[in-house]
């Protein structure tokens, strides 16, 4: 399924609270603010739209939709504290960000130059330019998911997959002659990137 469960959501948002402590900063897009994951109680979530090809766009605008009802649902629980992980109360945000180097009233659809300008926002999103994320949600798409990962792996920001079943987004995969083209794999069925995480079906769970 191409769609995050909200059951499976709330899920890896408590497993990530849990191991990323207090070494995270809060508010989305604020690279200034010098408070902690600790000090703050707020989780910051990277999250990357593909709004700006054509094909997924309406697709990528329900995930949103999706996303936003799940954000105002945790943060409401407990009368408004949030949820409840271990002995604090957390408040989850957004900071939204299209990955596809357009809008949807003037697309990109030229698959290179979207491919780079996917890199460039994941780079920046990791890296710190808009405040140092907790955890980052992959924009729309197999391929787009594997340039985040890529982009975000030196960086130790998990990505969060839940609109990628291409079975090579996570693992690396031999092709019929044993080599192996994707990077940076160095043998079959190896784990292709240590901080990507999916939460909905590979293709080689419903693919024969």
């Amino acid at each position: 399924s191409d769609k995050m469960k909200p059951t499976s959501l709330v899920l890896l948002c408590t497993l990530l609270v849990l191991a990323i402590g207090s070494v995270r900063a809060q508010n989305c897009g604020d690279p200034n603010n010098n408070q902690t994951f600790a000090e703050s109680n707020v989780v910051c979530i990277g999250l990357m739209h593909t709004h700006s090809y054509t094909p997924w766009a309406e697709r990528s605008y329900q995930l949103e939709v999706s996303y936003k009802m799940w954000l105002e649902s945790a943060n409401a629980k407990n009368n408004g504290q949030g949820m409840y992980i271990v002995d604090h109360y957390y408040q989850f945000e957004f900071f939204e960000i299209e990955a596809g180097g357009g809008t949807i009233e003037s697309p990109t659809s030229d698959s290179s130059a979207r491919n780079v300008a996917a890199a460039q926002v994941a780079q920046d999103l990791c890296s710190g330019v808009y405040g140092r994320m907790d955890f980052v949600i992959a924009a729309y798409s197999s391929g787009l998911a594997t340039i985040i990962a890529r982009e975000c792996e030196p960086y130790s920001v998990p990505t969060v997959t839940g609109n990628a079943s291409g079975n090579n987004v996570y693992r690396c995969i031999a092709d019929k002659d044993g080599n192996l083209n994707d990077d940076p794999c160095t043998y079959d069925g190896q784990r292709r990137w240590q901080w990507a995480i999916s939460v909905d079906a590979q293709a080689q769970n419903y693919f024969p």
